[in-house]
C-alpha cells in the first residue's frame, strides 16, 4: 500500500474543499491518501445545516470570516490558522474511522498528550473534565470515501465561542443540530507544542501502523474543478442547500410567522393591530418565493414605498421588524 500525503500551502477554505473533492474523485488502486492543510477564519456548516441555527449571523458578517458549506455531513466548526484540517481519502473496502483516530492519537502520544476516542467522531483528552481537541465528518460513497476533520493546535477559542452561538432558538426545522462541546488547544496541554511536531509526529504514527514510509507528493501536481470551487462561495449553494425551517416570532406587536425552502420565503403571515391588515398582506404576498438575499430583500421594500408612499412610516417599521431578523443579510 502507498501513503501519499498532500499539504496544501493554501489558505482558501474554498480552494481547499476543492482540492479535497479533486483527490476523493482521482484516488486509484491500493494507496491511502492523507490531505492537511489550515485554513484562514471560517464557519463550516455539515451538508445538512441551517447556518441562522449554527453561528451569530451578524457577527460572522461584521468579521472577516468566511461562511462555507462542506459536502459531508456532521456539525459545525471553527477554522483558522491555529487548527490544523486532515482528510483521511481511500477506497470504501478499506476505509476504517476507529484506525484512523487510533493512528491520530497515537501522534498526539508523541507529543505527551493522552487522548480518547469518544466513541462518536470525536477525540478527547481530560483536562479539568473531557475536552474535545478534535472533532470530525464522513463522506462514503460506494468506491471511495473520506474521513475528515480538525485539531485544535493554536486555535482563537474565544473567536470560536463567540462565532458558534445562534440567536435564532425559534426556529424549528429538518436541519441537523451540532452538538456543542467544551474544547482545549492542544498548546495548552503542551506549550511547545508546534503544527510541525504534530505534523512530523502523525507521518511518524501512519508508516508505524501501516509499516511503510510515506510519500510526500509535491503539491503543484494538484488539480480541482474550477466550476466545483466557484459553486462552493454562492448563494445557491451557502443559503440555498439550508434545509427547510420555520420561525415564529413577535418583534414589537407585529407577528411573524415564516416558512423557508431552499433559502426561498415559501410563506409568511404578519398580525398586528396597529396596521392596516391591507398592508401587511401587501408584504407578504410580496416576499413571498424572496430569495433571502439582502438585495432582493432591499428592491422588494423599495418597490413598495413607492408604490404605497402613503404609508412610508408603516412600512419602514414592518421592514425595519423583518429586517431584525438577521435573515436578509447574504
Amino acid at each position: 500500500m502507498r501513503i501519499k500525503i498532500f499539504q496544501s500551502p493554501y489558505h482558501d477554505p474554498y480552494l481547499n474543499l476543492a482540492y479535497e473533492d479533486w483527490l476523493l474523485k482521482n484516488i486509484t488502486g491500493d494507496e491511502l491518501i492523507v490531505f492537511l492543510y489550515s485554513n484562514s477564519p471560517s464557519i463550516v456548516l455539515g451538508r445538512f445545516q441551517n447556518p441562522w441555527l449554527e453561528c451569530d449571523i451578524q457577527k460572522l458578517l461584521e468579521s472577516d470570516v468566511k461562511l462555507v458549506r462542506r459536502q459531508s455531513g456532521g456539525g459545525t466548526v471553527y477554522h483558522d490558522l491555529g487548527n490544523l484540517n486532515f482528510s483521511f481519502i481511500r477506497p470504501t473496502r478499506d476505509h476504517h474511522k476507529e484506525i484512523n483516530n487510533q493512528i491520530l492519537i497515537k501522534a498526539l502520544e508523541k507529543n505527551n498528550i493522552m487522548a480518547y476516542s469518544s466513541g462518536r467522531s470525536d477525540i478527547l483528552v481530560n483536562h479539568n473534565g473531557p475536552k474535545k481537541i478534535s472533532g470530525a465528518a464522513f463522506k462514503q460513497k460506494k468506491d471511495r470515501s473520506f474521513h475528515h476533520g480538525t485539531m485544535l493546535i493554536d486555535t482563537k477559542l474565544d473567536k470560536l465561542n463567540g462565532l458558534l452561538k445562534s440567536k435564532h432558538r425559534d426556529i424549528q426545522g429538518k436541519s441537523i443540530a451540532s452538538n456543542p462541546a467544551k474544547v482545549v488547544n492542544l498548546k495548552d496541554l503542551n506549550p511547545k507544542l508546534l503544527a510541525q511536531d504534530f505534523f512530523d509526529s502523525l507521518k511518524t504514527s501512519l508508516e508505524e501502523f501501516y509499516q511503510t514510509q510515506c510519500e510526500f507528493i509535491d503539491f503543484t501536481t494538484m488539480a480541482y474543478d474550477q466550476k466545483y470551487f466557484e459553486s462552493l462561495r454562492y448563494w445557491d449553494w451557502l443559503i440555498g442547500e439550508t434545509p427547510y425551517f420555520e420561525l415564529s416570532r413577535e418583534v414589537l406587536g407585529l407577528e411573524i410567522e415564516l416558512k423557508v425552502k431552499k433559502g426561498k420565503i415559501h410563506e409568511l403571515n404578519l398580525y398586528s393591530e396597529d396596521v392596516f391588515a391591507m398592508l401587511l398582506n401587501e408584504v407578504s404576498l410580496s416576499l413571498k418565493d424572496c430569495l433571502l438575499k439582502a438585495e432582493t430583500f432591499e428592491q422588494i421594500e423599495y418597490d413598495l414605498l413607492e408604490n404605497f408612499c402613503a404609508h412610508k412610516k408603516e412600512l419602514n417599521i414592518i421592514f425595519s421588524h423583518l429586517r431584525s431578523l438577521d435573515l436578509f443579510n447574504f
